[in-house]
């Protein structure tokens, strides 16, 4: 099984075949909301239960590199990146294999064809691109999961 990860205080995940041929009704995907905390240790044991339920069923994984360019703060930063390190190290100690790991611009590139694609409640290109592949997205989180699985199976 392949599990991707869009790393956030939200994490976008899925969870489905290896294969580029993959239906999206093969391929669990979801969203998984963090602590809201500035604590930055309880922020990153909040993620604990769910990191080790994903990595128990991987065979690959792959993860999206955060882009701390827009976060609002120092805080934000840190939290993107500790997050990225958390998922990293508790993948090793699951015994997963290592990750493979893609720019925003790659994913972006993956599932739009376009690598600057747009995001969000006013610009839902992400949004809308995963819709048309049949994954009904809920939130700006699992496009991009699904934007990984895209740079992943169709390298």
């Amino acid at each position: 099984m392949l599990l991707t990860l869009d790393t956030g205080s939200t994490i976008g995940w899925t969870l489905g075949p290896r294969s580029a041929d993959a239906t999206p009704d093969e391929v669990a995907f979801g969203s998984f909301k963090l602590a809201e905390t500035t604590d930055l240790g309880a922020y990153l044991l909040s993620a604990d239960d769910f990191l080790q339920d994903a990595f128990r069923q991987v065979s690959a994984w792959a993860i999206e590199i955060p882009n701390t360019q827009h976060a609002k703060s120092a805080a934000a930063a840190a939290k993107m990146m500790g997050l990225y390190a958390h998922a990293l190290y508790t993948a090793r100690l699951m015994q997963a294999p290592p990750p493979s790991v893609f720019t925003p611009s790659e994913v972006k590139l993956a599932l739009t064809g376009n690598g600057a694609a747009k995001k969000g409640k006013y610009n839902p290109e992400m949004e809308t691109a995963a819709r048309k592949l049949g994954y009904a997205v809920q939130n700006d989180h699992e496009p991009d999961a699904v934007g990984i699985r895209r740079a992943y199976t169709h390298g």
